[in-house]
Parts: structure tokens; sequence; C-alpha cells
């Protein structure tokens, strides 16, 4: 075997790992969506899930309380800012 080549298992693994990471983002996109434009008691986990594009039961999967996932956009939108930040402080430095 190559040492380039993983083992059919690893590669498996690897591609759950990365639909699991992609269907979070997306199930975390879609609720910073619907909470945006209803807030958060009025947002529904079944519109949630139809802005995700995935099931009820998998957003559920996903994030067993609606709590959970409320708490994954803020922390999303947290790390976005600071990103933006940094860079706003990086090019400050520039001038």
């Amino acid at each position: 075997m190559s040492a380039s080549l993983s083992p059919p298992h690893l590669l498996c693994e690897r591609r759950r790992h990365e639909d699991l990471t992609r269907r979070r983002a997306d199930a975390i996109a879609g609720a910073a969506t619907v909470v945006a434009a209803k807030g958060f008691h009025d947002a529904q986990m079944s519109e949630i899930a139809a802005a995700a594009e995935v099931s009820r039961n998998s957003l559920y999967a996903l994030f067993e309380r609606k709590e959970r996932l409320d708490h994954e956009v803020i922390s999303a939108g947290h790390a976005k800012s600071r990103a933006q930040f940094a860079l706003l402080l990086g090019s400050k430095g520039d001038s």
C-alpha cells in the first residue's frame, strides 16, 4: 500500500465526519436565518430544519434541544465578529 493512500475505513470515517460537520454548519446557518427573522421563541424547529434542508428528526439528532442550537448560533456569530474585528485591527496596522 502506498504511503499516500489511507485505508478504506479511515476514508469512510473522514467522510462521515465531514458530512456531520457540514450538516451542523447548515443547521446553524438555517437557525441563524430563522431566528433573525422571527426571534428565538417564535422560531420553530420545523422551520429551522426546512431552512437547513434537513429533516426535523435529523435536526434533533444534531442538536437535542433548541437551546443548544441557539447557543451554537450565538457562538458562530461571536467567532465571525472576532474574525472581522481581527481583520479590521490588522488593516489599521498596515496604514
